[in-house]
């Protein structure tokens, strides 16, 4: 099942024509398409569903919450080989004074739905620096962009191609096609009375984006948030991982593959992120210690800007060195600078909310989430990108090694809730964006 969200920076780019398009394509693929459009309108739904003979379905962010969007969502994935969104206006157009709230583009983070952007052609500079605007993994949700010459006004550009604009791949120039457009009025398209002409002008844009995009739109095979291969330590050293936040890392794309830092002599290969649960490390230290070329690949890895979330015991792995139950230093990956040793007495103990002070790969400056901390061990150097404080707010201390692409401390976190969900979002754009870069790289 494959999955798209269809937008654009403003109005009048040629979503709903796009939307139709892409939907007959994929029809003549032989693909069942259901479609959903964001928003509360009646009129551009009626386009769709006498495409598909299948309703076409409301997402609205104003009318349902985040867990009832998915819940609409995933209604009907069973009945569906590609589930297509037409975003409403702009993507970050939302209610007034309150910023992208309520907008398409909460709608793919909630969703976590790549999204194809038009832009109309002339208009490059202008999206260029609307793009720019957007978060680092709000830009890594833009699977690419059309350009559009019946796109707003149909002003066409004399200028070249653009190969990308703001770092994200243009994949070519939609003609227009004036002579075979759907009428607007002032609510919007006007209503389909003719399901054969609504059907000869989808075939027709089928045709133009046939010519326009990749081959992989072709078939469908590009119209998925494709799923990303996640190294996950898993063996008696490290064996702390919750199934509810396996089950929403999965349902984020991500392909779990379970490997033995006790055992593996190398990481897996086309790895796009890795999860450094905790454990009993400390147990296992020399064993550890004794797997120094899989120690090399791991901290080549993370150095080299692979998304990594490690916890406790999977941070004390990280570190250059860690003490064994007899206080034996060994070493460990060396990804961070430190090392982790015993003490005589729990050092943190139950619940906590994990506050971000700075950027980081699971969070936003101000943003949190729910964990708890348990453990005897500590590090000469546990980090200050986020602060820890106990449920009942008697007590704080900074935590978290933290980057754009690292998320390393004592902390254990759930992941299923609202705010887990929505770092594990932010984690798995991360791993899209890297394994993005190194498809290009090997291109």
């Amino acid at each position: 099942m494959q999955r798209l969200m269809v937008a654009a920076l403003t109005s009048g780019a040629g979503k709903t024509s796009v939307t139709m398009g892409l939907t007959a394509l994929w029809r003549q693929a032989g693909k069942t398409v259901q479609v959903y459009k964001t928003g509360p309108d009646y009129i551009d739904p009626q386009f769709h569903t006498a495409i598909t003979g299948r309703p076409c379905i409301n997402l609205d962010p104003y009318f349902l919450d985040s867990s009832e969007l998915r819940e609409t969502f995933s209604r009907y994935r069973s009945e569906a080989d590609i589930l297509l969104i037409e975003a409403a206006m702009g993507l970050t157009d939302g209610i007034a004074g309150q910023g992208d709230r309520a907008s398409a583009l909460e709608v793919a983070r909630t969703l976590d739905v790549p999204v194809l952007l038009l832009v109309a052609r002339g208009q490059e500079g202008e999206a260029a620096r609307k793009i720019e605007a957007l978060t680092p993994e709000d830009r890594a949700r833009l699977t690419g962009i059309l350009l559009n010459e019946g796109g707003k006004d149909g002003t066409a550009s004399e200028t070249a191609l653009p190969a990308e604009l703001a770092g994200v791949r243009v994949y070519g120039c939609l003609p227009s096609l004036r002579s075979h457009e759907l009428k607007s009025r002032h609510l919007g398209l006007v209503v389909p009375l003719e399901t054969e002409e609504i059907c000869r002008f989808a075939r027709q844009m089928a045709e133009a984006l046939r010519k326009t995009l990749p081959t992989e739109f072709r078939t469908g095979t590009g119209a998925s948030a494709k799923t990303f291969r996640l190294g996950i330590a898993r063996d008696a050293a490290f064996s702390f991982l919750y199934p509810e936040n396996l089950r929403v890392l999965t349902e984020c794309g991500a392909e779990p593959v379970f490997f033995s830092p006790l055992s593996d002599r190398s990481l897996p290969a086309g790895l796009s992120g890795l999860w450094l649960p905790g454990g009993y490390p400390e147990l296992y230290a020399e064993a550890l210690s004794n797997q120094v070329s899989l120690r090399e690949d791991i901290r080549d890895a993370v150095r080299g800007g692979l998304p990594t979330v490690a916890e406790c015991g999977g941070f004390m792995y990280l570190l250059e060195s860690l003490e064994d139950m007899n206080g034996i230093p060994y070493e460990m990956a060396g990804a961070l600078t430190g090392r982790a040793f015993r003490t005589e007495k729990l050092q943190r103990f139950g619940y906590i909310e994990v506050w971000a002070e700075e950027e980081t790969l699971l969070l936003a400056p101000g943003g949190s989430l729910r964990g708890h901390e348990f453990h005897y061990w500590d590090a000469t150097e546990n980090g200050g990108s986020c602060v820890a404080t106990k449920a009942n707010g008697s007590k704080s201390w900074p935590c978290v090694r933290g980057s754009a692409t690292l998320f390393a401390g004592y902390p254990h976190l759930y992941l299923a809730n609202a705010a887990g969900r929505k770092a594990a979002a932010r984690f798995a754009a991360a791993c899209r964006a890297f394994r993005r870069s190194r498809e290009e790289t090997t291109c």
